[in-house]
């Protein structure tokens, strides 16, 4: 398998985490999706990473559904099957992703020329990035996971908080002292070391 993505996605990074924490088999590819020749434009209409080329010549794209197949793969699972803890996981997921997205947004605005700058976009994307923020630190925690082991939850939410800091300036360790706390050992293992967020495309 090949997985096709940037150093600055989060989507991407959330991705080859999973990756290094079931070992699986799978080249991580540099892509630019924005050049014709590009490998996402050849395996998806969307034209975006990640996108997942398998063995057998198919394609999966959008983080979601890339995750969701690799964990099906090898015997170790990051999304449990157990319904409890199997929504739990997937419901913190949605928030991580939901998080990242926000940010992405924030920090687009903030590329564009400030006359040209959408305020009131900002403004609800922080906003949304505070809920957020604050919903995680009540969340119930079993340090350093959310359950009794790592799942998706884990390396979802570790991505998009480090996604935070990549590109926006928020003191939010200060007044989150839980969250910045969870976070320390999560940031420290192998799999986030390896894939740590770079500004080369």
């Amino acid at each position: 398998m090949k997985l096709y993505g940037s150093l600055t996605s989060p989507f991407v990074r959330k991705v080859r985490i999973l990756i290094e924490e079931k070992a699986l088999a799978c080249t991580f590819v540099r892509e630019n999706p924005r050049l014709p020749e590009s490998n996402a434009r050849r395996l998806s209409p969307l034209a975006k990473v990640p996108v997942l080329e398998l063995d057998d010549g198919g394609a999966l794209h959008d983080s979601s559904v890339i995750v969701e197949y690799l964990d099906s793969l090898g015997q170790r699972r990051l999304v449990p099957s157990d319904p409890p803890a199997r929504w739990s996981v997937l419901r913190l997921h949605a928030l991580a992703d939901g998080l990242m997205e926000s940010a992405i947004r924030v920090t687009l605005e903030g590329r564009r020329p400030e006359s040209e700058r959408h305020v009131d976009v900002v403004h609800w994307e922080t906003q949304r990035i505070e809920r957020v923020l604050h919903a995680l630190e009540k969340e119930p925690k079993k340090l350093p996971y959310f359950g009794s082991e790592m799942s998706l939850a884990d390396i979802a939410v570790g991505v998009a908080l480090e996604y935070v800091d990549f590109r926006l300036t928020l003191d939010w360790r200060k007044r989150l002292p839980s969250l910045a706390g969870w976070l320390e050992p999560i940031a420290r293992r192998a799999s986030f070391v390896k894939t740590a967020f770079s500004d080369v495309p």
